[in-house]
């Protein structure tokens, strides 16, 4: 990325400051203010900071994050021990459930949510960048903490 790039990326009124740090290769060769502005965030397994969650809540009753896909992100297969809930803010995910062992597809837009009960598998591929929120109950020491 060129000093031109940068000044113009820096500059776009139409991205935030989260998905201004996803443009960059490194995030510490991004302006100081614009690394301050997404202090908090936690890159997530991702590259290029294309995965970040902003953990808002984790107690034993409930963990709760603000994550953060750019588009194009594929997130991997996973599961968690515990319930979990997804809210989409802005963007669109394409969730993908694993159950009777078939992959059943869900598109999620804005205000969409789902319920995911425990132990079953999904992923997740983002089409648009997407803001979404993630709850589990009881609460996990697995994300977003960990990967800090």
């Amino acid at each position: 990325m060129t000093a031109t790039d940068l000044k113009e990326l820096v500059a776009d009124p139409e991205l935030t400051p989260v998905e201004k740090l996803c443009h960059m290769d490194r995030p510490d060769g991004f302006p100081a203010q614009v690394r301050q502005e997404v202090s908090g965030w936690v890159n997530y397994n991702g590259e290029k900071q294309r995965s970040m969650a902003y953990p808002l809540l984790n107690e034993k009753g409930v963990s709760a994050a603000k994550w953060f896909n750019a588009a194009g992100y594929r997130f991997p297969e996973h599961k968690h021990r515990q319930v979990e809930w997804l809210v989409v803010i802005s963007g669109r995910m394409n969730l993908q459930l694993l159950q009777g062992g078939v992959w059943r597809d869900r598109q999620l837009g804005p205000g969409d949510g789902v319920q995911i009960t425990a132990n079953t598998w999904h992923k997740a591929e983002f089409p648009e960048s997407c803001y979404f929120m993630a709850i589990t109950i009881p609460g996990t020491d697995e994300w977003p903490a960990v990967h800090a």
